[in-house]
């Protein structure tokens, strides 16, 4: 009886693999050979799910974004009517628990971001950003984009400060101080 195949459960998988082998290998230096051996697949198998190394980038970049979403809901479930405070704290209690995930993100983003010729998925990126912001707006509850965005910048740049010294800023440290911000910002109405 032959094998019966989720194929896109299968896709999602091999999609959650190459965050970690791109962060790893670089989105630049691995090849398609290289990510199917590394993924312990035939080439063969993996060209059947995607035809070249930016069709996989191009899919990794939906499936991170629908992934995150997903994982921000679980860990907001109960805080959509809850204080900024709770729901900044459900924001970052999701960043902690996946930390080196979201370095792998921004070790690929950097990677991309350095490229020549790459112009399609670097504007990939900068939508991403942009899905990001209303994500983040919609979690909060707060409209002004610039306040997201800089929230957005607070997350990814103490991520990235944590890939050289882990020791130098706690999340919970940076979640205490975003909440007191936002807290004054709401406070005073104070727009960007």
């Amino acid at each position: 009886m032959p094998k019966i195949v989720n194929h896109e459960k299968y896709k999602a998988e091999i999609l959650s693999k190459c965050v970690d082998i791109l962060a790893r290998r670089g989105y630049s230096a691995v090849s398609m050979r290289e990510i199917a051996t590394e993924l312990e697949v035939s080439t063969g198998t993996l060209y059947h799910y995607f035809s070249t190394k930016e069709d996989i980038f191009k899919e990794l970049v939906k499936f991170v974004l629908s992934k995150d979403i997903e994982e921000l809901q679980v860990y907001s479930k109960g805080e959509e009517n809850q204080s900024i405070e709770k729901r900044v704290d459900a924001l970052f209690n999701m960043v902690k628990a996946r930390e080196s995930y979201f370095q792998n993100l921004l070790y690929i983003i950097c990677d991309v971001s350095r490229l020549k010729n790459h112009e399609e998925e670097k504007q990939l990126i900068a939508e991403a950003m942009k899905e990001y912001v209303t994500i983040i707006t919609k979690h909060l509850g707060i409209t002004n984009p610039n306040l997201n965005r800089l929230l957005i910048s607070i997350i990814l740049g103490t991520v990235g400060q944590r890939i050289v010294d882990r020791e130098a800023i706690k999340l919970e440290e940076v979640t205490e101080v975003v909440k007191d911000f936002m807290g004054v910002v709401l406070a005073n109405t104070f727009t960007f």
